[in-house]
């Protein structure tokens, strides 16, 4: 069999790599690092799964979930401290994949679902704030990229003018289950054949406000979740059934939690079986070509701090899962490192040696694993009623504009205890990095 001298380099490269250090999380390691990260005028897929935790994903976590997943990056860059810069869709895939610190973004997430019903004035105010970003689909569409949007549900896409830069974008109604999704990208996937793409795939099979499966799911085992029976019109236009599943109402709050978390589990494991169709629809040509990276763009609560939803600064919402496959790896390269997620587009577009110039300076992901970041971990985020900074392995939260909480993530990732009191000097420390951000973010706002 003949094998590329492109795909033989990085070969060789990521062997480099994995002999140069026991643990990229923490080494210094030396020039190779950076060729494995790069892969000029590959193709590029993003798989947004919305709502995925960290803990539920296999390769990072301790559970048996996600089998096909774990195998298909089984040889990838697997980041396992990722924070996302806000904890709910809009603000999260807005910062993402424009690049914008989500201070900077002076929108509140409600007035989105509200925005066909704003005064004419304020409606031109979003709009004029959101369509002056450069989204990470524009740069590569500039740079010769046919590029792909398959979208399903509110607050991203079309509704918030990230169809932008898409060659062709398409949104999907929350009524369609992941099966739907899923054929649908594997008939986008057949328009790219032999031209570089980007395609952006953002499913919402795991949102809670009702999970959705196929009607001849096995859900009987599932204790105090109620089941009921929905049509819906699939993309040819043909009706089809399906379910809905949620918890049942008053429940003592324990069951609660154990009752969420077992219908998300198993709306995990079923999204996880039905995605392998799509890692199967990617043949071995391509994926010698092709940049695959699978991430959340925010997480859901599932009862952890007694919060059910999602748009919150706490772990549940704000960390997330990141798995990078480059071509011509060899084996998982495991980064312990903190990172954030507002870094993954710039990250990309050095990979496949696309330049942004007009972008903020960010650090990017081959210098966290080369050892040439800072040693110091900060990143800011914030939601529609709180803020968050994460300094190494503490975290400061600001609730409302006043109560603020202080959490160690090495002792306590759970966030139960809160050293606000306890640890006043790292409070304040914190508290002012934050208003300084806050500060230098409106400050860029006004000079525009």
């Amino acid at each position: 069999m003949m094998i590329s001298s492109t795909v033989l380099h990085r070969f060789l490269c990521c062997l480099l790599v994995l002999f140069s250090c026991a643990s990229l999380a923490e080494s210094h390691a030396s020039e190779p690092l950076d060729e494995a990260f790069q892969c000029p005028n590959c193709n590029v897929i993003f798989l947004n799964i919305e709502l995925l935790r960290p803990e539920f994903t296999g390769i990072l976590g301790s559970s048996e979930l996600t089998p096909n997943i774990d195998h298909f990056f089984s040889k990838s860059f697997i980041f396992h401290d990722v924070t996302a810069p806000a904890g709910e869709t809009f603000l999260s895939n807005t910062s993402v994949l424009t690049t914008t610190p989500a201070h900077k973004l002076n929108i509140r997430p409600i007035i989105i679902d509200k925005f066909n019903i704003q005064d004419a004035k304020k409606k031109e105010e979003i709009k004029q704030q959101l369509t002056a970003l450069t989204s990470v689909a524009t740069i590569l569409n500039d740079a010769g990229y046919k590029t792909i949007s398959i979208n399903q549900g509110g607050r991203a896409g079309k509704a918030v003018f990230l169809d932008r830069g898409f060659d062709e974008s398409t949104q999907w109604s929350s009524d369609l289950l992941f099966d739907d999704m899923v054929n649908i990208f594997n008939t986008s996937l057949k328009k790219v054949v032999n031209q570089k793409f980007f395609i952006l795939f953002r499913p919402t099979y795991l949102h809670n406000h009702q999970y959705r499966r196929p009607a001849d799911s096995n859900i009987d085992r599932l204790a105090d979740t109620r089941v009921s029976n929905y049509s819906y019109e699939d993309v040819d236009g043909s009706k089809k059934t399906a379910v809905l599943l949620k918890r049942k109402r008053n429940l003592p709050v324990e069951r609660q939690r154990l009752v969420e978390r077992d219908i998300y589990k198993g709306q995990v494991k079923y999204g996880d079986s039905v995605i392998q169709k799509l890692f199967d629809s990617i043949d071995t040509d391509m994926l010698e070509h092709t940049i695959i990276v699978l991430y959340a763009n925010h997480g859901s609560g599932l009862g952890d701090n007694d919060i059910y939803n999602h748009g919150t600064a706490y772990q549940s919402s704000v960390n997330v899962p990141l798995l990078i496959r480059i071509p011509g790896m060899n084996q998982a390269v495991h980064i312990h490192q903190p990172v954030t997620l507002l870094s993954l587009v710039p990250s990309i577009l050095k990979m496949v040696n696309v330049k942004a110039e007009h972008m903020l300076p960010i650090e990017t992901y081959d210098e966290v694993v080369a050892g040439k970041a800072s040693s110091d971990r900060i990143f800011y985020g914030r939601n529609g009623f709180d803020e968050y900074i994460r300094y190494n392995n503490w975290k400061y939260m600001v609730q409302y504009g006043r109560f603020g909480k202080l959490y160690n993530l090495q002792s306590d990732p759970g966030e139960t205890i809160n050293l606000v009191d306890k640890e006043r000097m790292v409070s304040r420390k914190l508290e002012a990095l934050l208003l300084q951000h806050k500060s230098t973010m409106l400050k860029i706002n006004r000079n525009k």
